[in-house]
């Protein structure tokens, strides 16, 4: 599993705009969001498959950039996060980028997915609702 954190000229971890985020957005989440950089396959009910690279990740859910267009509530599944198959709904969309909320998911997946979590740096973001 590869995580990419982008870096600046002096191998410092590079800060987004985050501060420009107004503080009921990043207060309103459930869960942290976190970096972390896997490609992903999105499968829809009686579709092929749909290649996607998730950017973002939490206990709750993830974002994702794809250039395959979906549909704001559409209920999928995805595979791999955190070596599992997840179902989830989609909830945000700008542009190429989705947000995801994980349904249905186990206890033990979501203990799984935290752990994960507290060895990734935290997600910053310049935009509001992805």
């Amino acid at each position: 599993m590869k995580v990419f954190m982008p870096m600046d000229k002096k191998g410092q971890p590079l800060q987004t705009g985050a501060a420009k985020a107004p503080p009921d957005v990043a207060n309103r989440r459930r869960y942290t969001r976190h970096r972390f950089s896997a490609r992903v396959e999105i499968r829809r009910e009686h579709e092929l498959d749909l290649d996607a690279m998730m950017f973002e990740l939490s206990e709750g859910g993830m974002s994702v950039a794809t250039p395959n267009i979906l549909t704001i509530g559409e209920r999928v599944e995805v595979t791999s996060v955190a070596g599992h198959t997840v179902k989830a709904i989609v909830r945000r969309k700008h542009g190429a980028l989705y947000g995801f909320e994980f349904v249905g998911m186990s206890e033990d997946l979501r203990e799984k997915i935290r752990n994960l979590c507290r060895g990734l740096p935290l997600f910053k973001t310049i935009l509001e609702d992805v």
